[in-house]
């Protein structure tokens, strides 16, 4: 699912849900919009990991209001501010259903209350005067900025890792790497198993490209202004995969120093992709570079990392 679909889709369910106007089951058509969200797996990985910038306490009662230090989380930036939005979300619907199964279930206790999302979100009501529609404040200011982030995460190099951690995961729980004769392993093999896979998930790229006194693998997403196609915009700059089989070593520690060179020469990102097939592989390669990311595909078959 390339860019634009991943976009257009997530749009489509946040129209639909701009459509719901029952307040009876507000929640519910809430949880459905997020439950549809986490049914893509690019979102469903965005969501997860956006949350984990967020850990404030939310009170028994549910109701918060920003005070100072929650306004200063916040404050850092569109990622804090909406995974603030979507702990809270996410920790009132668990005591939602918590809520619900011991109604079930009939237990004697203090049930956590059962209103509307909206009605705890007390900063998002102070506006309800001038606008008079509780939950439509709360779909535009509370979970817009949910989806705005994903949508804006689309558009940079994060994008294009997760379709190379899906390639990644595809090619060592399916064994999809189709070598003969692993003696005679070369990496135009191993590049066009990953060309094809980029290609019919929407990515355009130029294999082998000339550049200077070097060739890249993969050029990703480069801007129209150097006379490259792009499917995917990376914050206006290239992304570069780097291919390598493993040999040893010092063949790996050469083919981050020349990545480098790459990424500095075009202004780029880089990815360098290792396949690995010896069981005695055990270590990691050290990477001093944070605009490089390395990844390593084990076509071991048998591998204990398997999930079977």
């Amino acid at each position: 699912m390339i860019k634009e679909q991943i976009i257009n889709k997530i749009e489509a369910y946040y129209s639909q849900y701009l459509e719901r106007k029952s307040g009876l089951m507000f929640n519910e058509s809430t949880d459905f919009f997020f439950d549809n969200l986490m049914q893509i797996p690019y979102c469903k990985m965005i969501l997860n990991e956006l949350e984990t910038l967020c850990n404030i306490a939310i009170p028994e009662s549910g109701y918060i209001e920003l005070d100072k230090s929650i306004m200063s989380f916040i404050n850092k930036g569109q990622a804090y501010y909406a995974a603030y939005c979507l702990h809270f979300y996410r920790e009132l619907r668990q005591r939602r259903e918590l809520t619900v199964e011991l109604r079930k279930e009939q237990k004697p206790g203090k049930y956590p209350l059962l209103q509307p999302y909206c009605k705890y979100a007390i900063w998002t009501n102070k506006s309800i005067s001038e606008t008079g529609d509780m939950q439509q404040l709360f779909k535009t200011d509370f979970v817009r900025p949910i989806v705005d982030y994903i949508i804006n995460l689309t558009t940079n190099e994060n994008a294009i890792m997760f379709f190379v951690e899906r390639y990644k995961e595809r090619a060592e729980q399916f064994h999809t790497v189709k070598i003969p004769q692993k003696s005679k392993i070369k990496e135009l093999d191993l590049q066009e198993d990953l060309a094809l896979y980029l290609y019919d998930n929407g990515l355009t790229f130029f294999q082998e490209v000339k550049k200077g006194n070097g060739r890249l693998d993969f050029m990703c997403n480069v801007t129209r202004k150097q006379h490259y196609g792009c499917a995917l915009e990376c914050n206006n700059k290239p992304y570069i995969i780097e291919v390598k089989y493993y040999r040893n070593k010092k063949q790996i520690e050469d083919g981050i120093l020349q990545l480098k060179r790459y990424v500095n020469r075009t202004n780029a990102y880089g990815c360098l992709l290792i396949y690995v097939d010896k069981a005695s592989f055990s270590f990691k390669i050290e990477n001093p570079y944070e605009d490089i990311k390395i990844l390593y595909v084990d076509l071991i078959e048998n591998s204990p990392s398997k999930p079977y």
